[in-house]
C-alpha cells in the first residue's frame, strides 16, 4: 500500500459503503425484514396520496429526498457498526483489563 494517501483511505470506504449496500445480503435483508417492508408499504401508499394531490413531479422529487436520506442512514448506522464491532474488539481483545474493569465497576 505504499503511495497511498489519507484521504485515499475515504475513496476505499466509500466504495466499500457501496458495496455492502448493493450486497446481495443485504437485499435479501430490506426485501425480508417485515418491519422493513410494512414501512416501504406505508411510504408507497402515502406517496400515492399525495400524487393525487401535488402530482407526480413533486412526488418524484419527494422520492428521490428519500432515497438520499435513507441512503445517508444506511450509511451512518453501516459506520456506526464498525465502530462499535472496534471498541468490542478492542475490549475482548484486552481480557485482563476488562476483568478489572468489571471488578472496579462491581464494587
Amino acid at each position: 500500500m505504499e503511495g497511498l494517501r489519507l484521504e485515499e483511505g475515504f475513496d476505499l470506504l466509500n466504495d466499500l459503503l457501496g458495496c455492502l449496500t448493493e450486497s446481495e445480503t443485504w437485499g435479501a435483508i430490506h426485501s425480508q425484514n417485515a418491519v422493513i417492508q410494512n414501512a416501504v408499504d406505508e411510504l408507497y401508499q402515502q406517496l400515492e396520496e399525495i400524487k393525487e394531490i401535488a402530482g407526480s413531479k413533486y412526488v418524484f422529487k419527494l422520492e428521490d429526498s428519500i432515497n438520499f436520506y435513507t441512503g445517508a442512514l444506511n450509511d451512518a448506522a453501516i459506520l456506526y457498526g464498525f465502530r462499535v464491532a472496534l471498541k468490542l474488539f478492542h475490549a475482548i481483545s484486552r481480557p485482563m483489563e476488562m476483568s478489572q474493569y468489571i471488578a472496579k465497576r462491581s464494587r
